[in-house]
């Protein structure tokens, strides 16, 4: 059965702090002209200790994707906060829901699946109170995530390099810098990088001026890469703090190039895997005790047993059949009056009369819907218990309708490939009885929902791919 992907959080842990859950009991505070300029003192306190701590966890979200509709690259967006309210009170650090999240006393905690160290509540803490001074000047170039020396050479570092440089690389440079490793450089490891090519080491750790990859993607002198085309400016920003940072790179996970490239090659394992194999008639195997198997499907078991030198098991009786039968097809055993009809019915075909009859019974759809609606990760309340108002246990109102179609689509043997059809887009086969289709659709949003915006977007696409395809394709974060 299908099992939800786990992620790292501890990069983008706090981005949903401040998106869709800020109260509406503080209003929008702006410091007014009266207001004392930031001193330098204080700017220098926000870049060596503040930034440090929104950047590496509530950036990722909170800038360009503006989640929750709050940005929290300027000193404005803090103020404006999300669609509930401002982040901060400047001056009042205990009025500030910030504060209150991060100090995880509340029903507010956040980072998600985290906490911030003591001495990082009191900074934040600290700056609000000095009025939340910000370098008016970060405006100037685009604002992207930095990442401390010590983050650099933890986890964080290497989630950067996933989320922020791996994509460029893979996307535009092992075009040209993969397999065919023109002027003799390749991007596909951090080695490779250090060794360089015909004009030398493409990167020098921690100096991203000296750094001839970064002189190229800059366009400023006689190299100008990539060929024919430029890197946007966040693009270009991200290579240069990723150099800064010491250019960290995850062990053991070589680059992948972008597919479309022409270098990928399937291999012939690859091409052999069995999920990609076209249906066929495979022929039915020779066997030494051919008198033993009444179906193909026996032929197949028995080979197997065979080549172990396993002997069949013996016949089973006529009880022992019924209640295997009767488990396997509807999940219940059977009823003393059943046992007793069959043990009675002396014709060739008692056995196929007991199978045609189970499968007829509508236990046989509550039976094996059972496991499509496993596969759709189907749910009838908040199993997880995430609602953050903790309200508890919370029923997913209506959900049985979908459950009660899938049972009705077993039983009356509905083709695959209208099942998966209506179920991914019911609405627009053009049938008229909406009322038999609409309720399919519930497949792409009946399943538990996070208290995470992302997640259950993320959780129908696996679910979708890991149903109905040959290959998965899950959200490229939680590899």
């Amino acid at each position: 059965m299908l099992k939800l992907k786990n992620k790292s959080l501890l990069l983008t842990g706090g981005a949903v702090l401040l998106a869709g859950v800020l109260s509406n009991k503080f209003e929008t505070t702006v410091l007014g002209d009266d207001n004392p300029p930031p001193t330098a003192e204080s700017l220098q306190f926000f870049k060596d200790k503040v930034r440090p701590i929104l950047t590496q966890n509530c950036y990722p979200c909170h800038t360009e994707t503006a989640m929750g509709q709050l940005r929290i690259d300027s000193r404005e967006g803090v103020l404006k906060g999300g669609s509930r309210g401002p982040a901060i009170v400047p001056g009042d650090p205990e009025k500030s829901l910030l504060i209150e999240a991060v100090r995880q006393t509340g029903m507010l905690k956040m980072p998600m699946n985290g906490k911030l160290t003591e001495q990082q509540v009191a900074d934040l803490a600290a700056w609000i109170k000095m009025g939340a001074p910000w370098d008016p000047a970060e405006h100037a170039e685009p604002v992207v995530p930095a990442v401390s020396a010590a983050a650099a050479n933890s986890s964080v570092g290497e989630e950067y390099f996933e989320t922020k440089v791996r994509p460029i690389f893979a996307n535009v440079c092992s075009n040209c810098h993969g397999d065919t490793a023109t002027s003799g450089l390749r991007v596909d490891s951090r080695e490779s990088l250090l060794k360089g090519g015909t004009r030398g080491p493409a990167i020098v750790p921690n100096d991203a001026d000296k750094s001839l990859m970064i002189q190229a993607v800059r366009q400023t002198g006689d190299l100008k890469m990539p060929k024919g085309g430029k890197l946007s400016s966040e693009e270009v920003q991200s290579l240069t703090e990723w150099v800064k940072m010491g250019a960290p790179w995850p062990k053991s996970k070589p680059m992948v190039a972008a597919s479309s490239g022409p270098q990928f090659k399937i291999s012939p394992a690859q091409r052999a895997f069995w999920s990609f194999q076209p249906l066929k008639m495979p022929a039915t195997p020779s066997l030494k005790n051919a008198h033993w198997a009444k179906t193909a499907i026996d032929r197949f078991v028995l080979a197997q047993l065979e080549a172990q030198g396993i002997p069949p098991a013996p016949q089973a009786d006529r009880r022992t059949l019924l209640r295997r039968a009767t488990f396997d097809l509807t999940g219940l055993p059977p009823t003393p009056t059943e046992i007793e009809a069959f043990e009675k019915d002396k014709s060739p075909n008692a056995f196929e009369k007991v199978v045609d009859r189970l499968l007829a019974s509508p236990r046989y759809g509550e039976r094996w819907g059972r496991h499509w609606l496993d596969v759709a990760r189907y749910a009838e309340d908040d199993v997880r218990g995430l609602d953050p108002k903790g309200r508890g246990y919370m029923p997913f109102r209506g959900a049985y309708v979908y459950r009660d179609w899938v049972i009705k689509a077993v039983n009356e043997d509905l083709p695959y490939d209208k099942f998966v059809r209506m179920q991914l887009a019911g609405d627009l086969t053009g049938d008229k009885n909406l009322v038999e289709v609409l309720p399919a659709t519930a497949y792409m949003g009946g399943g538990p929902w996070l208290w995470d915006q992302a997640e259950p977007v993320q959780g129908r696409a696996d679910s979708v791919t890991n149903a109905s395809m040959p290959c998965r394709a899950a959200c490229s974060g939680s590899q």
